[in-house]
């Protein structure tokens, strides 16, 4: 069987290194290629006329936050109702800060008279969780219910939310 010859990049090179240098030929000078002023991450001055904008008083975007401190010496307490109706994204956010699991029921109300059960779901001691009602009601209230009422529990309820309205009609 006849071997075919592999060429060998080594050898190549080994070769091209032994030839002269021609007098056409054009020196290599190896300089470091020249990189380009990194942009900033978030360049402001881009932003600037949005900026603006959100704080003037036209400004569409509207955020609400309330906070409650509860605390739960009884079998169950409630909130007040919180006004849902004119907000497009709203949530609560719990912090359990006590030594006892509390369980949390989310209610609705269409009048503050009539309420339903939306869900229900248990903190943990020390534990702080996002509650995001699944059903829609112009009302909206959180009841605690403490499973061990000789324990006293203390609650921070923080609701946010988001709504877009304009100040000027028509913008």
């Amino acid at each position: 069987m006849r071997q075919k010859r592999i060429h060998s990049p080594k050898l190549a090179v080994k070769r091209i290194k032994k030839r002269p240098v021609s007098d056409k030929a054009v020196p290599i000078v190896k300089e470091p290629i020249p990189q380009p002023e990194q942009p900033p991450v978030f360049n402001h001055d881009e932003f600037k006329e949005l900026f603006e904008m959100l704080d003037r008083e036209e400004s569409c975007v509207a955020f609400e936050n309330s906070k409650l401190d509860l605390v739960i010496t009884d079998s169950i307490v409630r909130s007040p109702f919180f006004d849902t109706s004119i907000f497009v994204t709203y949530s609560f956010i719990v912090v359990n800060q006590s030594e006892t699991d509390l369980n949390l029921i989310v209610e609705e109300s269409p009048d503050q008279v009539h309420t339903f059960e939306d869900f229900t779901q248990t903190i943990k001691p020390f534990e702080t969780q996002i509650v995001v009602p699944k059903r829609f009601a112009k009302y909206t209230r959180l009841a605690f219910i403490n499973p061990s009422p000789d324990v006293e529990a203390h609650v921070k309820v923080f609701f946010q939310a988001q709504t877009y309205r304009c100040t000027n009609p028509g913008e």
